[in-house]
């Protein structure tokens, strides 16, 4: 049995296997952005030459939609060593870049924060 699973280790590469549906990614992607639904990307791409199923359109939105959420969802960390460290300075001799980061990351936190920098 380990003969046969080590047999197979040298050919797992970790490459996404090409979808029937990535010559139509990027019509998909801007039809989402526009709110069509997948039913409507459907008739869409069907006209345009995809000629498979509709479960399979829609596999393939949920992953976008879960890729795309996973984007979104990163938001800078300050340990609590760097934020004890900036409590008493006057942030407005830091250099502006950094002037900038501070001010987006309050901003991600708590939104009333951005006002008073």
């Amino acid at each position: 049995m380990l003969e046969f699973l080590s047999s197979f280790s040298g050919s797992i590469t970790g490459v996404r296997k090409r979808s029937i549906l990535d010559p139509y990614r990027d019509s998909i992607v801007a039809m989402k952005k526009e709110k069509k639904t997948a039913k409507y990307i459907f008739a869409v791409i069907s006209r345009e030459g995809y000629d498979g199923s509709y479960s399979n359109l829609k596999t393939f939105i949920s992953k976008l939609n879960r890729e795309s959420h996973e984007e979104k969802t990163i938001v800078p960390v300050l340990s609590r060593k760097q934020l004890t460290k900036l409590l008493y300075k006057d942030i407005s001799k830091f250099k502006k870049e950094v002037q900038e980061k501070l001010k987006s990351y309050i901003r991600t936190k708590n939104s009333r924060w951005s006002t008073e920098l």
